[in-house]
């Protein structure tokens, strides 16, 4: 025999409890974050867009707008994803490689 009370609806309270959740214009009520909480929250945010800067190579970066063909610029994205580097990176390796020989 079973000591406490069973935690298990019976089918008639669960569609009641359910009812709500069911509406059409149903949203959730979220309470506001205490202030401490969306202080922390809003630093994480400005600490992890710091660390999306690219970092200062040489004598800095220069945005450039170059044309090439369709073919030759999938063929470079699939290889910079195999690479896993972006394909600025695998443009800005190939100009180091040209530049060499």
């Amino acid at each position: 025999m079973k000591t406490g009370t069973s935690r298990r609806l019976t089918t008639a309270q669960l569609q009641t409890a359910a009812h709500e959740f069911e509406r059409p214009d149903y949203r959730p009520r979220f309470g506001k974050a205490p202030v401490v909480e969306q202080r922390r929250h809003d630093c994480a945010i400005r600490q992890a867009k710091r660390g999306r800067r690219r970092l200062r190579v040489g004598s800095g970066t220069e945005r450039i707008q170059i044309t090439v063909e369709r073919s030759l610029l999938a063929e470079a994205d699939d290889l910079a994803e195999r690479k896993h580097i972006s394909r600025s990176e695998l443009i800005a390796q190939g100009l180091r490689l040209a530049l060499v020989s």
